[in-house]
């Protein structure tokens, strides 16, 4: 049995897979609860925990003694030719070795798009050599920066699947934030798919749901970060 944590920053998900690389349980805790929730499940096998808060790292240490914490020299299932290997968010090479499991060939790339409080984008040639990719702000933080750095400017809500054109400003806003980011993974896509003559599309995180693309080449794993956390233990302890 893998238990894998994935200290996000909102919140810590985690996950327990068998043997056979199936997730059997799942699940989402405050920070704070993270320790009570390690020793509860101090049985398992073996163990990794990826943060990309820095402000938990002394928590971290605390179950260094346990398994594996990932770091930017953890050895990973695929080639990293990133040029700043220190500074690279670890969910980010979490999301790459995830989705080495979802591929069907040999011959395939690999586009992982994680929607979360960032859009990220990883790219991985056909060689299993992972590239690097793209940041860009995600819905929340849109919503946000367009009340913080305007006049007048409100601080909406979550917002739905709103129209195209809005008739009041809460509702330009809200079009703009969600199709703004739908127009920009779209185009994003369009722009790896005529880089790559094979590429398989990989859609997760908290967002994958609102912005999922049904198209052929395109997966929704929401979970994938887990799925590549359990990946790179494999990796490491076999």
């Amino acid at each position: 049995m893998n238990l894998v944590v994935d200290i996000g920053n909102t919140f810590v998900k985690a996950a327990i897979f068998n043997h056979k690389n199936e997730r059997i349980e799942k699940f989402q805790l405050n920070h704070q609860d993270l320790p009570a929730f390690c020793a509860d499940h101090q049985n398992a096998n073996n163990w990794i925990i990826s943060s990309v808060k820095t402000k938990t790292d002394n928590l971290v240490d605390k179950f260094n003694n346990w398994g594996l914490v990932l770091a930017a020299n953890t050895p990973l299932p695929f080639n990293s030719k990133y040029a700043t290997p220190a500074t690279i968010g670890l969910d980010r090479l979490a999301a790459v070795a995830g989705g080495l499991q979802f591929l069907t060939s040999k011959k395939q790339a690999l586009l992982c798009i994680d929607i979360g409080t960032c859009i990220t984008y990883e790219a991985m040639d056909a060689n299993r050599n992972y590239l690097g990719g793209s940041i860009s702000p995600g819905e929340t933080l849109r919503i946000q920066s367009m009340h913080n750095f305007t006049e007048n400017l409100p601080l909406l809500e979550k917002i739905g699947t709103p129209p195209l054109i809005g008739d009041s400003t809460q509702t330009c806003m809200q079009s703009g934030v969600y199709h703004g980011i739908m127009a920009e993974i779209k185009e994003i896509i369009r722009m790896y798919e005529s880089k790559f003559a094979h590429l398989q599309i990989i859609i997760c995180g908290g967002g994958s749901e609102k912005y999922y693309l049904k198209q052929n080449n395109v997966l929704k794993v929401p979970d994938l970060v887990l799925y590549g956390l359990n990946g790179i233990l494999k990796h490491n302890v076999r």
